[in-house]
């Protein structure tokens, strides 16, 4: 199996106010067909983790960062430089992140139109129909249900065709069974589309319903207001 996403001896650090926040990464790998959950509490550095994965926070330091295949290397990394990388991902974001004056249709096709990458009517047809969402294409968001929202979200970030998917909390504003639905569909669509998929959740018991290799978010608290968040795998 083909590692898409290979981190060694990645760290990084966020500051707010007086807190210093550090995310230490040693080893973090996923492989085409595969789907990684990164399992910790709230605010323990999961999000921090899939924003230097999608090339929004660069690390403060790394051994290894490949993303597609692609060696990374950060120092004089160029915005459009960065962009190219991302178009090999899709983001799944917190409660869908959808626009309510647009259609399910454009909400799925808006990320590609704005980055000028035309969808064709008979891709969109063929994603709607796997997930589900052939009837609803017309529809806003208030009209349909919270997991039908996290299906177009989902959508949205196949729709360009990826690589990658970083899923953040897909199963957080919906119900058990939900959550188990949205999971079971995330799984499936990663095998079928050979994707290396991350699911940040805080959701254990889910991350082992669905045979995802798991890594764990270890936070402590140090001195002077520093937080110090460790990846292992499982």
């Amino acid at each position: 199996m083909d590692p898409v996403i290979l981190l060694h001896g990645v760290e990084a650090e966020r500051r707010a106010r007086e807190r210093v926040f550090q995310l230490v990464v040693g080893s973090f790998e996923v492989g085409a067909g595969e789907l990684v959950a990164l399992v910790g509490p709230s605010g323990s550095g999961k999000s921090t983790l899939l924003d230097i994965l999608g090339l929004l926070l660069p690390p403060s330091q790394h051994d290894v960062f490949m993303i597609g295949g692609q060696e990374i290397l950060f120092k004089g990394l160029r915005l459009k430089d960065a962009a190219k990388y991302r178009r090999s991902i899709g983001f799944v974001l917190q409660h869908g992140a959808l626009l309510p004056f647009l259609s399910v249709s454009e909400n799925i096709t808006l990320a590609a139109a704005l980055a000028r990458r035309p969808v064709r009517r008979e891709d969109l047809e063929r994603l709607a129909e796997e997930l589900g969402l052939s009837g609803i294409l017309r529809a806003k968001p208030s009209q349909i249900s919270g997991g039908q929202r996290q299906r177009v979200a989902l959508a949205r970030a196949l729709v360009h065709k990826p690589r990658i998917v970083l899923a953040d909390e897909p199963t957080g504003s919906v119900d058990a069974q939900q959550a188990l639905e949205i999971g079971s569909l995330l799984k499936e669509t990663t095998q079928t589309h050979d994707l290396g998929t991350v699911l940040v959740t805080h959701d254990l018991d889910l991350a082992k319903h669905l045979g995802a290799r798991i890594y764990r978010v270890y936070p402590e608290i140090l001195q002077h207001g520093v937080i110090r968040s460790t990846i292992r795998t499982e």
